[in-house]
């Protein structure tokens, strides 16, 4: 994990064009998810709000990789705190609904919130970091 907040360091808006692909990856596995729904055994408006969450995730984190504020570790922050809360939206959803998924779903499901809580774990490490 030190060699990639180290990253991040060094190239310090890069960890939010790399949530903004992440936030795409999960839209992307999303619409899968959607359009087999039978397959997986997840409710569509379930999946259009996790869609809708992503895709504010997307915008947030790309705008902030764009304008490149000069309080990273506020912005950082506040993404850390909005991907938390989709985390745990995607996990309460995933233990309310998870006697209708597939095995496929809920190997989707526990991998979206490990890297999830991977990814904010990185992103507070580095928001708390003392300037040197």
């Amino acid at each position: 994990m030190k060699k990639i907040i180290n990253y991040f360091n060094q190239f310090p808006y890069q960890i939010f064009i790399t949530d903004t692909a992440g936030a795409l990856a999960s839209i992307v596995f999303l619409l899968l998810i959607y359009y087999f729904d039978n397959f997986f055994g997840v409710s569509k408006n379930d999946i259009l709000v996790l869609i809708v969450g992503a895709s504010l995730l997307v915008v947030y984190s790309f705008v902030c990789f764009l304008l490149k504020p000069k309080r990273r570790s506020l912005f950082l922050k506040i993404l850390a705190t909005a991907n938390l809360m989709y985390c745990l939206f995607t996990s309460y959803i995933f233990i309310k609904r998870i006697s209708t998924y597939t095995f496929w779903a809920i190997l989707y499901f526990l991998i979206e919130i490990l890297v999830i809580i991977f990814l904010v774990s990185i992103e507070l490490k580095i928001a708390n970091q003392k300037k040197e």
